[in-house]
């Protein structure tokens, strides 16, 4: 086949191509891997120059068969699940936000299974789990500035914003009615706030609190909270 008749039939060509790699799909792929592993810089520089494109189709190849994409990213895993790690973490380094958004879409999106996931992660990584509690802690201990210790000793006369009650700062440890610190966001929803942000509450109402912003912890509770608390 010249090179003069490939150019004068585009269509015709690319048929006859599809009709041989339909006929020799392993031959053309184990090809390719070969060539891709031996030009790595390649596919480097053409993904670079083509990174829209590229992600565009497979964001279309993921559309059109979902599960046959969970699959093959399953299988990759299970193939070398430490190269699967390595490559996560370099992508949450190299774009944290986009992965941290990513990951609150997704679990926007499937609330259950995602607290499914974790609770199955839990059970099989009890030691792992305990580290993360501890270092979370340890990172929410260091959030505390100056600043924040500066608010905390200007404002002990303050009743609780959450129920509107006086805070006894007499009391201490996990009494409901104990000061405890409180920041509104929550830290746990990777904010890191301002000293404007820090205030004492009740422990008891911290506790219920949790990681719900006062917005929501006053639809959960109802308006008299809200009111108490105005």
């Amino acid at each position: 086949m010249s090179v003069t008749w490939t150019k004068a039939n585009p269509e015709k060509n690319r048929e006859r191509a599809r009709a041989w790699y339909a006929a020799n799909r392993e031959k053309a792929r184990e090809a390719q891997r070969a060539w891709r592993a031996a030009n790595p810089e390649w596919e480097r520089t053409r993904y670079a120059a083509n990174s829209e494109r590229i992600s565009e189709q497979r964001r279309a190849r993921y559309a059109a068969n979902p599960e046959k994409a969970r699959n093959r990213a399953r299988a990759r895993y299970a193939s070398d699940p430490e190269k699967a790690r390595e490559q996560a973490r370099a992508r949450l380094a190299a774009s944290p936000d986009k992965v941290r958004e990513y990951r609150r879409a997704y679990r926007a999106e499937n609330l259950e299974k995602a607290r499914e996931q974790k609770r199955a992660w839990k059970k099989a990584n009890p030691e792992r789990h305990r580290e993360n509690v501890r270092e979370a802690a340890r990172r929410r201990r260091e959030r505390l500035s100056t600043r924040e210790i500066w608010y905390d000793a200007r404002n002990r006369a303050k009743p609780c914003p959450l129920c509107g009650q006086p805070i006894n700062h007499a009391l201490w440890g996990k009494d409901p009615l104990a000061p405890s610190v409180g920041h509104e966001p929550p830290c746990s929803r990777d904010e890191i706030p301002g000293a404007g942000f820090v205030r004492w509450e009740h422990f008891g109402c911290n506790i219920r609190k949790n990681s719900k912003t006062d917005a929501e912890y006053f639809a959960r509770y109802g308006p008299i909270f809200a009111a108490v608390a105005a």
